[in-house]
């Protein structure tokens, strides 16, 4: 049901305050309405990326996850590095520092997103499947 074949609450009402039968098949509450928003989400993520990206494999996507755990040794041995020095880092330094953390945790933060939509079936990848019970 999409938001424009929801018919708004008191519009449905018959005039005994009730609501009548064949409008309360069509009545969308908020709750159901948010339901359909994040299937329309879902299903729309999927087409894009099914355009955008094609099929998901999973060498990709653990090629991502590597780069990631390089991206963090980079960060903490440049990190140790500091601690080794006396004083404050030089700003060199103290750039590089910020550049890696901002890659890291931007990396990260769209690796988590990757899982949790792929855990979800929001996206799907090649030779992943949900177990059959």
């Amino acid at each position: 049901m999409t938001f424009t074949d929801a018919i708004d609450l008191k519009a449905a009402h018959t005039g005994s305050g009730g609501v009548s039968s064949q409008r309360r098949d069509r009545i969308m509450t908020r709750t159901m309405y948010a339901r359909h928003l994040e299937t329309f989400a879902d299903d729309a993520l999927k087409q894009q990326m099914a355009r955008t990206c094609g099929p998901l494999v999973q060498p990709e996507i653990e090629a991502l996850a590597a780069r990631l755990a390089n991206l963090k040794t980079r960060y903490y041995s440049a990190l140790l590095e500091v601690g080794k020095n006396r004083g404050l880092p030089q700003p060199e330094q103290f750039r590089e520092l910020q550049a890696l953390r901002a890659y890291c945790e931007e990396l990260e933060a769209g690796f988590i997103a990757l899982t949790r939509e792929i855990e979800q079936g929001a996206i799907p990848v090649e030779g992943v499947t949900d177990p059959v019970y």
